[in-house]
């Protein structure tokens, strides 16, 4: 899989979040909404040639140790089963990380090979005894320094669950060892996937929270809405999107104060999604603080790539200037803006007011026709509360 992502383009040596996530990282918000393939597929997707090369090093030594008293079914029953439990520990523990990469999958083998070595020492010449410590010493000094220690914890589960695999596995069976040893296989591994269920089922829905937060929300229950937010949040107290939600239901509710301060967060977790600093904003310049909405609204637009994106975070600098009254400003800006991307609804919108103002009938009128063009794209009632009320007759037609 790593070789297919490095041919489609892909940076070998660090792959973006946004790769890992298209090829099938597991990411905790897709996850758990959902997209279980992820917590398998995950195992295959790996963060730069550095990791796949640790990994398969450590996977062909231990994987090897295994195999010679487990067969390659319990190889692959306890790296599949290990790999999923700390996948699905991840997406938990980390909802706003990527899960990616066979550490965890590997661990488990470690812990199996750890077993076996324990279990079966007397038969292990002393070359092979100091050979296998030296590899196990090796692999903790290879994963060591480069994950923090969240990660180490959750190796420790994939190490503890191989473990308990092997330990399952290569329980004795009598009189018939070959079909026994499917059986246990099969059981172990069924034993897993109930487990990974188990955790799954216990842990919430994110998209299904949202969808039942908008839910109450639309039908006026407040108070369910704010639970069901807070649930979230409860859950995963840094998954910036989550707070980005709970802002927008506070700003519905005109609780402004309680909106910013989960934007605040959001923007403290996330600092590079430009839609958190439009969200603010707006709270900002609905509290009249105009300095504050025009500096987040300037930042929205340098965080966007797409020039008709800038272009529509820096129309919303000329609902500043029509507040201030400062035509000509605004008059000025929509020039700008529509030198980056011409005939926005917004921006005719509010050249066409600015002209107005000025006494410049004519661009006043043609800005006026583009917006009576395009309004049927937006819809103007969203406008209301961040003009002046004097100003709501030209949502429709030019004074007279």
């Amino acid at each position: 899989v790593f070789a297919v992502m490095v041919v489609m383009g892909v940076d070998r040596i660090n792959p973006s979040l946004e790769d890992r996530v298209v090829w099938g990282g597991a990411y905790g918000y897709l996850t758990l909404s959902g997209e279980w393939w992820r917590l398998l597929t995950a195992l295959f997707v790996h963060g730069g040639a550095h990791h796949i090369l640790i990994n398969m090093v450590f996977l062909w030594k231990f994987g090897r140790m295994v195999e010679r008293r487990l067969g390659s079914a319990g190889v692959l029953v306890v790296y599949l089963v290990a790999g999923l439990v700390v996948s699905m520990v991840y997406v938990i523990e980390r909802p706003h990380g990527v899960g990616a990469g066979a550490s965890g999958a590997i661990f488990g083998l470690f812990g199996a090979a750890a077993v076996l070595f324990f279990r079966h020492r007397g038969a292990i010449q002393n070359g092979s005894a100091r050979g296998a410590i030296l590899w196990a010493v090796g692999f903790a000094f290879a994963y060591l320094p480069l994950n923090p220690p969240p990660i180490h914890l959750l190796h420790g589960i994939g190490l503890l669950t191989g473990l308990g695999c092997c330990l399952l596995l290569s329980l004795p069976s009598r009189p018939h060892p070959a079909s026994g040893r499917a059986a246990r296989g099969l059981y172990v591994g069924l034993g897993g996937l109930a487990l990974v269920a188990c955790l799954a089922w216990l842990a919430p829905n994110p998209k299904k929270l949202l969808e039942d937060a908008a839910e109450a929300s639309a039908g006026g229950r407040h108070a369910e809405a704010l639970k069901d937010h807070n649930r979230l949040i409860d859950w995963f107290p840094e998954y910036w999107h989550a707070h980005l939600k709970r802002g927008i239901f506070h700003a519905a509710i005109d609780d402004l104060e309680g909106a910013i301060r989960d934007y605040d967060r959001a923007i403290e977790l996330n600092p590079r999604d430009h839609g958190v600093y439009l969200y603010r904003g707006f709270a900002h310049f609905k509290l009249g603080e105009m300095d504050r909405a025009g500096a987040d609204w300037r930042r929205a637009a340098q965080l966007q790539a797409a020039p008709e994106d800038k272009a529509a975070s820096l129309e919303n600098i000329g609902l500043i200037h029509l507040r201030m009254g400062h035509w000509k400003r605004a008059l000025e800006l929509t020039e700008i803006i529509n030198a980056i991307h011409p005939d926005l609804a917004w921006n005719a919108l509010i050249r066409a007011i600015a002209a107005d103002r000025l006494g410049r009938p004519e661009v006043a009128r043609r800005a006026h026709q583009v917006w009576l063009a395009g309004k049927e794209d937006v819809d103007a009632g969203e406008l209301k509360p961040y003009l002046a009320e004097e100003l709501w007759p030209y949502l429709t037609a030019l004074p007279e």
